[in-house]
């Protein structure tokens, strides 16, 4: 159960860190004027959907991690990621409810904010919200089957080899005496 527990927190600790990589490579690429929606602080739908993209790439490798290094508890590892997903997320729901985007300080536009600055003021829309959920989840559930199908995998081939050694054993005649054929 530790194991899995460990596994599960060690899956999102590569989610995190894989969004906030893909995060920061769709700013450098596309700068601050694509993230947010004319002067507003909320996030443009060309960055939202980015951002779906890169969550969906984290939560997969998130999944995989988590199966991995789950070994036999790999789903329960898995599983234990799913709940983390529900529960931060719908926690993240619930604070975004009628919660008023900062406003940039007198005289700052949009243009003039760094990575850090506009992850201070930035607000998703609600449907990104839900989405990355959803999303979240189908990723890391597909992570986890990648994960497991690895594992599945190797433990059917050891299962095949350990098969295939018994099945030789009982093959083999038992040498408890000279037979009577070997008498005459």
């Amino acid at each position: 159960m530790i194991r899995a527990i460990f596994a599960a927190f060690l899956g999102y600790v590569v989610m995190v860190a894989c969004v906030m990589a893909g995060i920061a490579i769709v700013w450098n690429v596309f700068g601050n004027e694509f993230a947010f929606s004319g002067e507003s602080t909320e996030a443009s739908l060309g960055w939202s959907l980015l951002a779906l993209l890169s969550g969906l790439v984290a939560a997969v490798m998130g999944g995989y991690v988590a199966a991995l290094v789950g070994g036999p508890k790999g789903w329960l590892a898995v599983r234990v990621l799913i709940a983390l997903i529900l529960l931060f997320g719908g926690l993240t729901i619930v604070m975004q409810f009628g919660a008023e985007p900062l406003p940039l300080p007198d005289g700052v536009s949009i243009r003039d904010l760094d990575f850090f600055e506009a992850g201070q003021y930035a607000v998703s829309p609600m449907w990104y919200n839900f989405a990355i959920v959803v999303v979240g989840l189908i990723g890391v559930w597909s992570g986890g089957r990648l994960g497991g199908a690895r594992q599945s995998l190797a433990a059917q081939q050891s299962l095949v080899v350990s098969k295939s050694e018994s099945a030789a054993e009982e093959s083999q005649p038992q040498s408890a005496g000279p037979s009577a054929e070997e008498g005459d």
